[in-house]
């Protein structure tokens, strides 16, 4: 797992990478969790590069969603492989979540208008 991020403007991109499971998840949490307490309202995760997501992260990202949204911002993820989109679409989280091709895709959707 690895996970590093940058910005445009007002966006908060998280670039992650491998396999995110229960021993992993808790990391990416407090990172966002820390950006979200410290002003952060607007997110692009960018999933190209992951291989794996846990059920726990996928709740670790629900939760982050409502957190946000209640901050008045958004997490938009973007370029999700075809096995996540699937999981994603079965679970119903792309009604939740706004699912993008690409990471300046997201950082447009996010940007004021």
């Amino acid at each position: 797992m690895k996970v590093s991020s940058s910005r445009a403007g007002v966006v908060a991109v998280l670039h992650l990478e491998g396999e995110f499971d229960i021993f992993e998840t808790p990391a990416l949490e407090e990172d966002l969790t820390g950006r979200v307490a410290r002003g952060d309202a607007r997110f692009v995760i960018d999933l190209g590069r992951v291989s794996f997501v846990s059920s726990s992260t996928l709740a670790f990202l629900i939760r982050a969603q409502r957190s946000v949204r209640e901050k008045g911002g958004e997490v938009v993820l973007a370029n999700p492989g075809r096995g996540l989109l699937r999981i994603l679409t079965t679970l119903g989280l792309t009604q939740l979540f706004r699912v993008v091709s690409s990471v300046e895709e997201g950082v447009a959707a996010l940007r004021p208008a």
